[in-house]
């Protein structure tokens, strides 16, 4: 696919495609909601932290750590994230998963998005509007960690028999 170039007298090419990896990037970097909070994904170590923890997390869940249990990452203190508003938000290893899954899926979606603007033809100026990069959101794309009626998670760690690697 040839690359789309608006010109204009006296003003350099513009690669359409180019600047919708921009938004898409842009908008990787504005976070993502999760279970009614906004986290920030502002750069690279941002997301990388989360990575850690989702693989944290999932090591946790498979080696049996139990609902509720906010002491799965360290013996000696609770879990938690510290969300856009600067709260601490707690988290057992089940949910510190779906986080890390939350976040992922975020970043998925927006990739999707900017595919799929890079395949129209033409791709459409106002590329950066929120109609294209709107979508099922981060909250509603994740794994929900089930609750009880008094709020607490009620999902058990599950064991696979299978010798595959995941």
């Amino acid at each position: 696919m040839p690359i789309i170039t608006l010109e204009s007298p006296g003003a350099q090419a513009f690669d359409v495609r180019a600047a919708v990896d921009a938004e898409r990037d842009r908008r990787v970097r504005l976070g993502f909601e999760f279970e009614g909070k906004h986290y920030q994904t502002r750069n690279q170590s941002d997301r990388e932290n989360i990575l850690a923890i989702k693989s944290d997390a999932l090591a946790a869940v498979l080696m049996g750590a139990k609902v509720g249990d906010y002491r799965w990452a360290n013996a000696e203190k609770d879990f938690f994230w510290i969300a856009g508003d600067n709260e601490r938000v707690l988290m057992d290893a089940q949910t510190a998963l779906a986080f890390g899954q939350a976040a992922t899926q975020r970043k998925n979606q927006l990739i999707v998005a900017g595919s799929d603007l890079k395949e129209m033809d033409p791709i459409p100026l106002d590329y950066a509007a929120d109609k294209y990069w709107e979508g099922v959101s981060a909250e509603e794309e994740a794994p929900q960690v089930p609750k009880d009626e008094a709020g607490s998670t009620t999902v058990e760690p599950t064991t696979s028999t299978s010798s595959k690697a995941v």
